[in-house]
């Protein structure tokens, strides 16, 4: 048997006896807390709620002609989005159909990350890479690396995301428009990536942060519900809907 594999946060929740684990698409991520799946998406449509998504995947396609090239890939125009911007799109098969469903980010001029589903990161890899009918047509000077392992992702999620993390970051998030993101971010003093594409449905942050300070960003973050007395941030994990996960966030 496979083990189930563990997000860089997984100690922060693990021996909680609060917690209910399952296996989400190979990862052992919590389902759910003692409050239950009810309160916990009631929290989320009128408060907040913190998740570990550090499961997802993140590709990045660089230099001379990574745009071009993912334009050839997915059903948005990558190479005409604006820096600090993200684009909901479809990795397509050869005949039109689904591979997956991705954020991009597009970082620079010739730099661009994929946020993927965890349980297609390896096949959309390939795909990218090797099997899809325009690789061998790819520049050699388009790099692609999968560098999930190198990232924690948080979600802040819910209508008083903004209200929690504005206190923690350097940035005044009111600038930030939907489907963007900072970079550069100092949350709490550790470098982050902050987002604003709100998967649940409601407004909502992603943090990025490197994996080795993953531990001290959540704690930071979790622990911003103590400043505020009405504050009911849950600790849980979710993702994106993904082929053969057993469950996905609700969606309105």
């Amino acid at each position: 048997m496979t083990a189930l594999q563990r997000t860089p946060l997984f100690s922060a929740y693990a021996d909680s006896e609060e917690v209910k684990l399952i296996d989400f698409g190979g990862w052992e991520l919590p389902v759910q807390f003692n409050t239950g799946i009810i309160a916990e998406h009631k929290a989320v449509r009128s408060n907040a709620g913190l998740f570990d998504v550090s499961h997802m995947g993140e590709i990045f396609v660089e230099g001379d002609g990574a745009g071009s090239y993912l334009d050839r890939l997915v059903t948005g125009h990558v190479s005409a989005m604006k820096e600090e911007s993200c684009l909901y799109t479809v990795l397509c098969n050869s005949k039109g159909g689904a591979v997956d469903d991705l954020v991009v980010y597009r970082l620079g001029k010739k730099s661009y990350m994929l946020v993927v589903n965890a349980a297609n990161t390896e096949k959309d890899l390939r795909w990218i890479t090797t099997e899809n009918p325009a690789a061998p047509e790819r520049k050699t000077e388009t790099r692609i690396e999968n560098r999930s392992d190198q990232w924690v992702q948080l979600a802040l999620q819910g209508p008083r995301a903004k209200e929690y993390l504005q206190g923690l970051v350097d940035v005044n998030l009111t600038d930030l428009a939907f489907y963007h993101f900072f970079t550069h971010v100092s949350l709490a003093g550790v470098r982050t990536l902050v987002s604003r594409t709100g998967y649940t449905g409601e407004d909502g942050f992603e943090i990025y942060c490197d994996a080795s300070d993953g531990p001290r960003c959540l704690a930071d973050t979790a622990e911003s519900r103590y400043g505020h007395g009405t504050a009911s941030l849950r600790t849980r994990s979710q993702g994106h809907p993904a082929p053969g996960s057993p469950s996905a966030p609700v969606r309105p």
